[in-house]
């Protein structure tokens, strides 16, 4: 599982505009967007462009990561 974090997190360090790969959140979430690891794990994250950061909030089962 390690080695799908390490990739996910360079697939969205690499691509020019990260927010375009994970699904935007709604309700309190709003502003973070979600990138599927696997079909049961996923990584919750914001981006911050002034400061050309992503920042992971969540990396955990689908079902924890939303609460």
């Amino acid at each position: 599982m390690i080695e799908r974090v390490d990739e996910a997190t360079r697939t969205l360090t690499e691509a020019e505009n990260p927010l375009r790969l994970g699904e935007p959140k709604k309700g309190r979430l709003r502003g973070a967007y979600g990138y599927p690891i696997s079909r049961a794990c996923r990584i919750l994250y914001t981006l911050d462009w002034d400061e050309q950061t992503i920042h992971l909030l969540r990396v955990c089962a689908h079902k924890q990561v939303y609460r």
